[in-house]
């Protein structure tokens, strides 16, 4: 997420490519599970159900294995929702902080500043991009520089 200021001075989060795709997984999950939920407290609260269960139980008995079990089940969900959450955020910033500093390199490169490196801290994709920019940028200040000699060269031939 990044903060940037709206007209009125507010500061505003806003949520980028990756973290938008994490936030719809994590919901859409959810949504699943909650939904899941919903359907087994049906079941278990259907007559069928309670109905078997209470002839070999009791009444009362029954009604408190149905509770258990949709507590249990509810605990189980929460816990593996939280799970997912969680691993969820620790994927999008092993992404994003290397991503984030690719970006603002790339941004500086473009601004002309070629002295500028990207740290290549994996060995993936991200890694890789990171390797290819810094190939880039080297192979551009030497460009640079090769024109800046044929320039001077040709300078001091008009001249002569």
């Amino acid at each position: 997420m990044e903060q940037q200021q709206s007209g009125g001075g507010v500061d505003v989060m806003v949520v980028k490519g990756l973290q938008k795709q994490m936030l719809f997984y994590i919901t859409f999950i959810a949504i699943v599970f909650i939904t899941m939920a919903i359907e087994m407290t049906g079941f278990l609260k259907g007559g069928d159900v309670l109905g078997r269960i209470a002839a070999v139980a009791g009444e009362v008995t029954a009604r408190e294995i149905v509770h258990m079990i949709f507590l249990k089940t509810g605990l189980m969900v929460m816990v593996f929702l939280l799970s997912i959450g969680v691993i969820m955020v620790l994927f999008t910033k092993k992404i994003m902080i290397p991503l984030s500093e690719i970006l603002e390199a790339v941004r500086l490169i473009s601004d002309g500043d070629l002295s500028v490196t990207v740290p290549a801290y994996t060995r993936d994709e991200l890694g890789e991009l990171a390797g290819r920019i810094n190939e880039l940028s080297a192979n551009y200040q030497e460009l640079m520089l090769l024109t800046k000699d044929i320039t001077g060269q040709m300078k001091f031939e008009l001249q002569a």
